[in-house]
């Protein structure tokens, strides 16, 4: 193996020993830095030193070829997740130009898929407020038949149970509702703010 190190002038080491470069020297080799920053050229190179990154070169110390540093696990991940982050986009991206021409058609989408949402909250909170109403209804005769010492009908507190598990019910699937709704105002804020970023590029 034959190299250069060019500290402090450049010299040809062979075995230790100084000598001049061979005629037959290869016509690739290989330029990188050793442990102390001293440039090194050289016919070969120790996979230790491959690890760090070197710079492939001819006989006349043209460049043929940069081979970087091998990156660490940290670097690798946040490489890999900055990859998939981009294939994310880049999905994103195809899926709203083919969706969408321009912002109006986001806003009216938008529109149309919320006032869906809001109608089917107001038409369970309509059902929810004749429910409280009749439930009130069976309440205020069961007290009156307490108050005159006559026991509440069997058909009255089966109705008012059934009632009660229809009014939880109703309330579990507004709350839902809402939280979906939520959820879609979020995703076309979001798509909005990102055909932006695709109209400005």
């Amino acid at each position: 193996m034959i190299k250069i190190s060019a500290i402090p002038i450049l010299s040809i080491v062979y075995c230790s020993l100084f000598v001049q470069w061979p005629a037959h020297a290869s016509d690739t080799l290989y330029r990188y830095k050793n442990d102390q920053g001293g440039r090194v050229i050289s016919d070969a190179i120790s996979p230790y030193y491959a690890t760090k990154g070197y710079e492939v070169i001819d006989s006349r110390g043209n460049i043929i070829k940069t081979v970087p540093r091998e990156l660490s696990p940290e670097e690798k991940m946040r490489q890999r997740e900055q990859r998939e982050e981009q294939a994310r986009l880049d999905a994103w991206d195809k899926e709203l130009r083919s969706r969408y021409h321009n912002l109006e058609d986001i806003e009216s989408t938008r529109k149309r898929r919320l006032k869906g949402v809001d109608n089917s909250i107001t038409s369970l909170q309509l059902t929810l407020q004749n429910i409280s109403e009749t439930v009130k209804y069976y309440q205020a005769e069961a007290a009156s038949n307490e108050r005159q010492g006559v026991a509440v009908p069997q058909d009255t507190l089966s109705s008012m149970a059934r009632l009660q598990k229809d009014r939880d019910f109703i309330e579990d699937e507004i709350e839902k509702r809402q939280a979906n709704r939520k959820k879609i105002v979020d995703k076309f804020d979001a798509d909005i703010a990102r055909f932006k970023i695709i109209l400005s590029k």
